[in-house]
């Protein structure tokens, strides 16, 4: 009996071993959603007899991590756009109630811990980067571009789009540029959105035949405040190191 028991112990720790170790895998992304995943292969991997493999699959199915198809047989669960879209629906109401929650249990250290963080992301700053290959003189076409067109919208532009405001950018200025890369170009642009004055700070920077544009704004500008931030160096020349 003892025997017994002591057997039924280590098949369950072997089971409960890979059920952890498939499970990382699948979550991880390192088993893509919509694998296969046959029960002789993943037991030859790990080196494990096929029942720890089907007792491990029967688990990972009642999570919703497997499914098992007809034609197909295991597979990693694939989410469709109607699946996400129900957790969403399901999470929203939750997330609101368990949030009042929360914030009613909340003591003045826990308040002051999250008003520091909430100024923490205020201060912070959002840059966007885009690049762009080109063939033959088309790089620094588009440099040329760039700087002419910071030289000619110095008074300001507008923008407009179908259904929305036209918005109105009243300066355009040409900045300090990192000097990274063959050529660059910085500028700031300032305009009204929503009635708050906003600025963004860009810049334009080639590498051979590829330019790559920066856009970065601080979450504080987006609230209405006025600082001063710059693109972050940083940003620019880890970038640059990719490009070289």
């Amino acid at each position: 009996m003892a025997r017994e028991k002591s057997r039924n112990l280590v098949r369950r720790t072997i089971t409960d071993t890979l059920i952890d170790e498939l499970r990382e895998e699948i979550r991880s992304g390192k088993i893509k959603p919509g694998s296969r995943l046959r029960q002789l292969e993943v037991a030859e991997r790990f080196g494990v007899s096929s029942t720890p493999v089907r007792e491990t699959f029967a688990a990972l199915e009642r999570e919703g991590l497997l499914v098992s198809s007809p034609h197909r047989g295991v597979v990693v669960f694939r989410p469709t756009v109607d699946d996400l879209q129900e957790t969403y629906d399901i999470r929203i109401p939750l997330e609101a109630v368990a949030t009042e929650k929360a914030v009613e249990n909340m003591t003045d250290e826990d308040l002051d811990a999250l008003e520091d963080s909430l100024k923490d992301i205020m201060g912070s700053t959002m840059t966007i980067v885009s690049l762009s290959s080109y063939d033959g003189e088309g790089a620094q076409e588009t440099m040329k571009s760039v700087s002419d067109a910071v030289s000619g919208c110095a008074g300001g532009f507008t923008v407009s789009a179908k259904g929305q405001d036209t918005q109105k950018f009243n300066k355009v200025a040409e900045e300090k540029s990192s000097g990274t890369g063959d050529e660059s170009v910085a500028f700031e642009v300032t305009g009204k959105v929503e009635g708050d004055t906003q600025t963004v700070h860009g810049e334009v920077v080639r590498h051979g035949s590829t330019v790559a544009a920066y856009y970065s704004i601080s979450l504080a500008a987006l609230a209405g405040e006025q600082t001063k931030y710059d693109i972050p160096a940083e940003v620019i020349k880890a970038q640059a190191a990719k490009l070289k």
